[in-house]
């Protein structure tokens, strides 16, 4: 019966051949659940050993060493896993051969929704004051969009990533107490991609909806470059010296600053692979601004333009706002709150976050929100973002 299907869609013509999903998401190489808690406002404020991944050049500024141990760090939305096993249920309890037909009605129920989720397994970061490392060993993500543009099919775009990473920062000198810091993160990276539309007929052949002959992979080595600068303002105005106290900082970071593409090919999930999607070269610019300390209380405003140059970026893709609240009641007690907004204008989607430290047990948790489908109709896809890690 399958074989038939098949010989029926290849005659008729019905449907396009296989192309590209129709996804206008700006992927991230390397998500900090911090910063999505946050809008992803997060350049500016970065003191802990991610600063390798959002800004190298806020390294120089710690003052002591921070090694973080990932066991548990996933995000996905709330559907995506029961619409994954009703696409599979669909195909294989289907009655009377419609398998093809029992998936178009999974896809028509499901117009209008976006999936996806995102897991990373036993990330590994060390940082010391001016410099650190860092090793992903898989940085997982899928999405996926249902589209009715030629026929009820699925827009799949799938990233797997392994990354390794140094960075390394300094300090200047320059003029009076202004505070001036810049550093590089070299990082090597392999990635697999999966980027296409996948029709109903495709599904009820095999419903599968990441197949190991659709990877395309390869390995690429990379540098982001950032620096940070805060002003002093000395004069006798009792208004510059309370703008001093609360640390201004501005900067800006160079990610993939190469990008060459993944040409080197190592074949090792598909023999047949091309070369998957660029890291692509982008630029961002940020500014904080600290808040009084209030009893346990120290607050943190943030604002970031993200991703300038990447071929999806808009101004309201682009724009980032957040908040930091932490909390410290003792060395081995403290967390904090965020809130943010990743977007503006009518774009504009809310996120929040919670962070515990109890002695070096760290839970994190976030809400978010990833756009997708086309420029023209973007829908928003919440997710919710678990991690759970040792920290100290």
């Amino acid at each position: 019966m399958k074989k038939l299907l098949a010989l029926v869609f290849f005659l008729s013509g019905s449907l396009a051949m296989a192309q590209d999903a129709l996804n206008y998401k700006i992927h991230q190489p390397y998500q900090n659940i911090r910063a999505l808690g946050m809008g992803n406002a997060f350049s500016a404020v970065v003191n802990d050993n991610t600063a390798i991944f959002y800004n190298p050049a806020a390294l120089a500024r710690l003052e002591e060493g921070h090694v973080n141990i990932t066991g548990i760090n996933a995000s996905l939305d709330g559907d995506i896993l029961n619409f994954i096993d009703e696409i599979s249920s669909a195909s294989d309890n289907a009655a009377g051969g419609n398998e093809v037909q029992a998936i178009i009605d999974v896809i028509e129920k499901n117009y209008g929704k976006d999936f996806g989720l995102r897991l990373n397994t036993l990330e590994w970061l060390w940082a010391r004051p001016g410099w650190g490392v860092a090793f992903v060993p898989l940085d997982l993500s899928l999405d996926i969009g249902l589209d009715s543009a030629v026929g009820p099919s699925l827009n799949v775009v799938m990233y797997q990533d392994t990354q390794i990473a140094f960075g390394y920062a300094r300090n200047a000198k320059i003029f009076g107490d202004h505070q001036l810091s810049y550093g590089a993160t070299l990082k090597g990276v392999y990635r697999a991609n999966v980027d296409k539309k996948l029709t109903a007929l495709e599904l009820a052949l095999d419903s599968e909806i990441v197949r190991e002959e659709d990877l395309r992979e390869g390995f690429t080595v990379d540098v982001d470059l950032g620096v940070l600068y805060t002003p002093k303002f000395g004069t006798s105005s009792k208004f510059w010296q309370w703008v001093s106290r609360r640390e201004p900082t501005v900067s800006a970071v160079v990610r993939n600053a190469l990008d060459y593409g993944f040409g080197t090919n190592f074949n090792l999930l598909n023999d047949n692979s091309g070369e998957p999607s660029k890291l692509e070269r982008r630029i961002d610019l940020g500014a904080s601004f600290k808040l009084p300390d209030w009893w346990i209380w120290s607050s943190t405003l943030a604002l970031d333009f993200r991703d300038i140059g990447h071929s999806y970026y808009t101004f309201e893709k682009g724009f980032h706002l957040g908040a930091e609240f932490k909390w410290k009641v003792a060395s081995w007690f403290q967390g904090a709150w965020r809130v943010g907004l990743q977007q503006a204008f009518d774009l504009a989607y809310w996120t929040a976050g919670f962070t515990g430290q109890f002695a070096i047990f760290r839970l994190d948790l976030a809400t978010y929100a990833e756009e997708m489908g086309a420029s023209t109709s973007p829908s928003e896809s919440r997710r919710y973002m678990l991690k759970m890690s040792v920290d100290w």
